[in-house]
């Protein structure tokens, strides 16, 4: 049977090879060989191997291979194997889904700002998606072309925006002025 040494917490649940090792904090529950290795924070959940090594704060649940490994940010949430373990997450009250991609989670959020990002970190702006959005369907519902003429819209990092609302638009959103878009039109920036 596994056994934990140096576990300095309390009220704390260690199940795998090295699971808890070296961990210092209170109410902490682990389950994987690995997990929650010199953790320092109480009130946390790890399960996956290497998963919550070397947190540092506290309010923390990790499930997957290495999740949440070196996290430095309170009330955070990762899920799925994390393949880069030199990615340490310092903000708080964040949200991540690891994609296979070092450095790239699939899904990122900030339950703070209430901001979301798919395929990056950057939380600019409420949702933000790193290259195409894909929308099936209609997102604004009974706007003319009139209604979108001398609208601005803006984007500092040039990211493209595919409207697929038939008729099919396409907008590069840089800054430009859209100016009643029809079928097929490329917009391009000002």
């Amino acid at each position: 049977f596994p056994v934990t040494i140096l576990n300095l917490g309390k009220d704390s649940v260690f199940i795998g090879k090295n699971a808890g090792y070296s961990n210092s904090s209170k109410n902490t529950v682990a389950l994987g060989n690995g997990s929650s290795f010199q953790n320092t924070a109480a009130d946390t959940l790890f399960i996956g191997t290497s998963a919550g090594a070397f947190n540092t704060q506290p309010h923390t649940i990790g499930i997957g291979r290495s999740a949440g490994f070196s996290n430095a940010g309170t009330d955070s949430i990762f899920i799925g194997h994390n393949p880069d373990t030199n990615f340490s997450n310092t903000q708080n009250h964040t949200f991540t889904v690891y994609s296979s991609v070092a450095g790239q989670p699939f899904l990122y959020g900030n339950a703070s700002s209430v901001k979301l990002s798919v395929g990056t970190t950057s939380l600019s702006s409420t949702v933000t998606v790193s290259g195409w959005l894909n929308v099936t369907r209609s997102i604004i519902d009974n706007v003319s072309s009139a209604g979108l003429s001398n609208q601005i819209l803006t984007s500092g990092t040039g990211s493209q925006l595919l409207w697929s609302n038939a008729p099919t638009k396409y907008i590069d959103v840089k800054s430009f002025a859209v100016v009643g878009p029809s079928s097929g039109t490329y917009m391009t920036p000002n």
